[in-house]
């Protein structure tokens, strides 16, 4: 068993950039620029009194 001491020393571990991190950024980006499109789509089908 280590002491706190020895503990103190150890170096390593995780870091602040892991890759389910940089995913899900990525897919916040993803949704976020989903989300423009359909609004923009929206409000030119709008201004423009188009319908599907």
């Amino acid at each position: 068993m280590l002491s706190d001491r020895e503990l103190y020393n150890v170096i390593g571990g995780a870091t602040v950039f892991s890759a389910t991190l940089v995913n899900a950024v990525a897919r916040l980006i993803d949704t976020v620029m989903e989300a423009g499109r359909l609004l923009g789509t929206a409000v030119h089908m709008f201004i423009y009194g188009k319908s599907c």
